[in-house]
């Protein structure tokens, strides 16, 4: 169900049909999360998912909207080179690099190590991740993942105001 806009109502007077519009707003916040396919791309030599798994899920309610993104590398799994980017599943408000808020953890392969990144999403609909220096997420940031070793685990989750 879509978040319905309550501006029309007059403060201090609540009608059967208000009440029925904040259900349904309340509904849209529980409803299901919608699945996509992101796209990984670099700005060098392309990576490749392999016989990992890349997927991607979203909601919305109103201008809310919240995104996650997980790729687990497999053994046939190619880092590239450069700076990664993932593609969002719609165009968001903002500009370059704008998000309410966003997380982006790195789990190294032997999973025993875990590295937290700012999530940034761009109104052009892709996401990256920084350090708090400013280092990109790329194949040597944080981490530099082992080739042909599956484990190496990436996710996002974001928070944005939807366009």
């Amino acid at each position: 169900m879509a978040w319905t806009d309550l501006s029309p109502y007059t403060v201090g007077r609540f009608t059967a049909a208000m009440a029925e519009l904040l259900r349904g707003n309340f509904k849209a916040i529980g409803d299901p999360w919608t699945a996509y396919t992101p796209s990984w791309t670099s700005s060098g030599t392309a990576p490749a998912v392999g016989n990992g798994t890349l997927t991607g899920a979203w909601i919305s309610a109103g201008k809310l909207a919240t995104v996650r993104i997980v790729l687990l590398s497999g053994t046939t799994t190619t880092y590239g080179t450069g700076v990664y980017n993932f593609t969002l599943p719609a165009t968001f408000a903002g500009s370059q690099w704008d998000a309410l808020g966003g997380s982006c953890v790195v789990r190294n392969q032997a999973n025993t190590v875990s590295y937290g990144l700012a999530a940034f999403a761009s109104g052009t609909g892709v996401a990256s991740g920084a350090d708090g220096a400013g280092n990109r997420l790329s194949q040597t940031a944080p981490v530099t993942p082992t080739a042909a070793t599956a484990g190496y685990r990436l996710s996002f989750l974001l928070v944005m105001e939807a366009a």
